[in-house]
């Protein structure tokens, strides 16, 4: 596990994972105190993980068909 502290000198750096699951987040993330914001996130996903079917290409391991269907 790693965790990931926002930059205070520079409020254009985002979180890695506003990079990845920009339409997924909360949008009012500015109105937060960066002070108060990080993120955790794990170094290594299992083989097994990325095995699943339709799943392999997408960087959030989120099918493009579960985003079809939520629409």
């Amino acid at each position: 596990m790693r965790l990931v502290l926002p930059s205070e000198d520079n409020p254009a750096l985002t979180l890695p994972i506003n990079q990845l699951c920009r339409e997924l987040l909360l949008n009012d993330l500015n109105l937060l105190p960066r002070s108060t914001l990080a993120e955790v996130s794990r170094f290594a996903v299992s083989k097994n993980f990325r095995r699943r079917l339709g799943e392999a290409s997408s960087p959030s391991g989120i099918s493009a068909e579960w985003h079809e269907a939520q629409a």
